[in-house]
Formats: C-alpha cells, structure tokens, sequence
C-alpha cells in the first residue's frame, strides 16, 4: 500500500487513472498468459496438437517463449517442417538470446534437406536448407561453448559422418565439461559410427553398466559385441532388454528386426506393434506392413502402408515405391487389388490424409 501511495503521490487524477489502468492490465495479461499456458498444457498432455496449432493461426505470434515451446512441440508432432521452420523463425526473431531455439532451427533447417531425395532433381533447394542449418549453428559457434550446443554440434556432424569435427569437439567437451551421460552417449554414438567396436563396447558398455536408461546405446552395444564375436554375451543382453526397456519404440524395433532375420515372424510382428504403438518409425511400419503381406493379411498391410503415408505431409519416396510394389504382387483377383492401386495415388498426389479419412479407413 505505501508502495502504490509513493506511485501516486504528486499525480493529476488522470495521470493516476492511467497509472493504475496499466498496473492492472500487466496484472490481467500476467493472469491470462498463465491461464493460456495450463491450458496449452493440458491439450499437449491430451495429444491435441491441432488445437494447439490453431489458437495461433490469427496471424499474431504466440506472446511468450513458453506458448512458443508448445506450439513448437505441436508442429513436431504433427511432423509439419514447412510451418514448425516457419514458427522457429519467427521465435529466433522474438528470442534471439534462446539458443535452444537456434539448435531446434539448425535441426530443421537439415530435417528439411533430407526431404529432398531426389537429388538430380532438387539438389539446389536440398543445398540450401543445408547450408542454412550450417549458418545457424555457426552463430551458435561464436559464442561461449555450453553442453548443449556443443551436444547439437556433435550430433549434426556425426549424422553427416564428418568424425574428425565430430571427434574435435569431443575433446572439447571431455576437457571443459562433466563427463557424464551425455557425454558417454555422444561418444557411444561416435564410435559406433565410425566402427570403432572396441571402444564403443567401452563407451556403451558404461551407459549399460550405469544403467542410465539410454535405449539406442543399449543397441550399439549389442551390435558392438555382435560385431566383436561376443555370441553369448549378445544372447544374454538380447534377453535382457524387453525388461530393461519395455516401453522403448526404438528397442521393439530391434528386437522385431531381428526376429524376422531369423524368419520367426510372429515374434517379429509382435515386437513392431509394440513399435508402432509407442511412437512408429516410416522403416518399422514398412517392415510390419511388408511382413504382413508376405502372411497374406493383405487388409493389415494396406492399414499400415497407409499409416506410414499419413505420417507426413509429403511421404518418401521410398514408401511410395514399397507400396506401388506392393500393389503389384496383389493377387488382381483379391477385393483389395483396386484399393492398393487407389491408395499409391493418393500417398503419392494427396500427401497427408485428413484425420477422419484414416479413422475410416481404422475402422473398415
């Protein structure tokens, strides 16, 4: 109460009338903008990413970075690059001191390039997105290294297999940071890439024997003792990590793999259902759709081909063309001969199928 009476002391009363007007509208947008984010919140938590997505579509950038982060993770959900790049552009603008913003732009910036897989055809605006994900982790650069961004910078150059500024910045980190399990799982990683078997049963090995819940090093390990000859060890951990990791998609889908190679298709399925229903991958839907198809279930296939096509806004080339193949072996005289040849066109013309076509299609 003083404190409001030293505001207003010596004030005309319309200078105190606009005076308390702005103290309480600061009050009412603080009010809304927490109101605003519990309810963000609660449709994240309910995967209702399109809701989210429209509470911004006015045209009017999203007031605060949290309402960024939400929308941002909306997009990812929703795996649309065109409009997720659009709002981190926009939020680097706003944010430009966030470098998680910067390091999520770079990422889509590259996830962007990768879309292009016809290279002859779209080299030049495959190039472009690339070099812009350069340029924005160069600015990053400039600045004084953190884990985080020289996490970014390490993984951006071992998805580009560059080692040797992969391996540089290791160094880097080992000597100006903890080593703890970022770190091992970026070296991991590295090693493994570089078929560096030995070390990575060390640098893996570690993150298993902590058991730091790191799912993907759990997997080069075991690739790594494979590798190496380790036969009953490969077994033993081959045993272990359904229990270990039972709600891993990354797991089911190593685990499905495997069991197809060794022609146990049962098991096999089974492990890439429980893939798909975590959080489906384009190559574990395939897998599971082109299995099904081998035991005939040709209705099942189709659904999942379909799945993998309504996954993105422009389906991979690679998908298009497993489908089409798949639309040729069908029997012509089976009911869903037409259907396979109709649902090539549409994955192919139609890019994304709405929500309520594929919940049709769930329940025919």
């Amino acid at each position: 109460m003083l404190l409001l009476k030293k505001n207003f002391k010596n004030l005309t009363p319309i200078a105190s009338f606009y005076r308390v007007f702005s103290i309480i509208s600061v009050i009412l947008i603080h009010v809304i903008s927490v109101d605003s984010l519990a309810n963000l919140k609660d449709l994240y938590k309910q995967g209702q990413y399109e809701k989210i997505v429209s509470q911004f579509e006015t045209g009017n950038a999203p007031p605060t970075y949290q309402d960024f982060a939400f929308l941002i993770l909306a997009h990812k959900k929703l795996d649309n690059i065109n409009k997720l790049i659009e709002v981190l552009e926009t939020a680097v603008k706003k944010h430009p001191d966030k470098d998680v913003l910067k390091r999520e732009l770079s990422l889509a910036y590259e996830n962007k390039s990768n879309t292009y897989t016809d290279t002859l055809k779209h080299e030049a605006i495959k190039q472009d997105f690339f070099v812009k994900a350069i340029s924005v982790l160069d600015e990053l650069k400039e600045k004084k290294p953190t884990p985080e961004n020289l996490t970014a910078f390490i993984h951006f150059y071992i998805r580009n297999k560059n080692f040797t500024e992969a391996n540089s910045l290791l160094e880097i980190y080992s000597r100006d940071f903890t080593k703890g399990k970022n770190y091992y799982s970026l070296l991991c990683e590295a090693q493994f890439k570089q078929a560096q078997f030995t070390d990575a049963i060390a640098s893996c090995g570690y993150l298993v024997k902590e058991e730091f819940g790191h799912d993907i090093a759990n997997i080069y390990y075991i690739e790594s003792l494979e590798e190496m000859g380790k036969e009953e060890l490969v077994k033993k951990e081959l045993e272990e990590l359904p229990s270990r990791f039972p709600a891993s998609s990354s797991v089911h889908l190593e685990l499905g793999k495997r069991f197809l190679k060794a022609g146990e298709s049962k098991k096999g399925l089974e492990h890439l259902k429980k893939h798909i229903a975590i959080d489906p991958s384009d190559e574990g839907l395939v897998l599971a759709a082109e299995e099904m198809f081998i035991n005939k279930d040709f209705d099942q296939a189709l659904k999942t081909y379909i799945k993998a096509c309504q996954q993105h806004k422009e389906p991979r080339k690679p998908l298009i063309l497993k489908l089409r193949s798949a639309s040729k072996k069908i029997p012509p005289d089976n009911p869903l001969a037409k259907r396979y040849e109709l649902e090539v066109d549409r994955c192919k013309y139609q890019r994304r199928f709405s929500s309520v076509e594929f919940n049709q299609e769930k329940s025919k």
